[in-house]
């Protein structure tokens, strides 16, 4: 799948999420989302929690001064279902 694609479907994921909120329209292949009532040691955690594990590298950052998580899709072998793994995790 084109990683355009692939962001283009994590961002419905997102979208039909009860729990996620999409902050920001996907541009290219970077997906910004929070969970709804998330602290910023959240999303620290949650991030160095992915990392650790192997899952995937998600980084914390801020949107319009509120905290949030990025994931930039740059590896063309990287599939909705993978998103779907890390979006879960989070949820």
């Amino acid at each position: 799948e084109v990683s355009l694609e692939v962001t283009a479907a994590g961002a419905d994921l997102v979208v039909a999420s009860s729990v996620l909120e999409l902050v920001l329209d996907p541009v290219l292949s970077v997906l910004a989302f929070r969970r709804i009532g998330g602290e910023q040691t959240d999303y620290d955690a949650g991030s160095a929690r992915l990392l650790e594990q192997g899952i995937a590298f998600v980084l914390p950052t801020q949107v319009d001064g509120d905290p949030a998580l990025r994931i930039c899709i740059v590896n063309p072998r990287t599939t909705v279902d993978d998103i779907a793994v890390v979006l879960d995790s989070l949820a």
